[in-house]
């Protein structure tokens, strides 16, 4: 950072909107904020005067696209949890296995299993 000044200021900029959403503030007011502040210390103040706008769409945006992914791994993940389980269950009924000891041998409750049945 110490070869580029800008990337150092937009370490500070970043750095400002996190302080601002630990001290309660909503992601959009801490970026306003944090903005407003950066613009008061010369920190990207072209930038953020130019193109306020831009920075505070571009922002919002990105984070919220962050989110978005985040929830999708997450539910993505879960659905394969669901698919590998139910693959299981299948494979033990196969096998001539009850619905108590299919339990016990995936550590599932019986209530659980019971959904996964074909």
């Amino acid at each position: 950072m110490e070869k580029c000044h800008r990337l150092w200021e937009y370490s500070e900029f970043s750095s400002e909107i996190e302080e601002n959403i630990k001290k309660g503030m909503r992601r959009e007011e801490a970026v306003h904020t944090a903005i407003d502040t950066c613009i008061e210390k010369g920190i990207l103040k072209d930038i953020l005067i130019k193109q306020k706008a831009e920075v505070l769409h571009m922002i919002l945006t990105e984070y919220d696209e962050k989110k978005h992914f985040r929830t999708l791994f997450r539910e993505g993940k879960e659905e394969g949890r669901e698919e590998l389980l139910r693959e299981l269950v299948k494979k033990k009924l196969d096998k001539g296995k009850t619905i108590a000891e299919i339990a016990e041998d995936l550590e599932e409750e019986i209530s659980v299993i019971e959904r996964m049945m074909p």
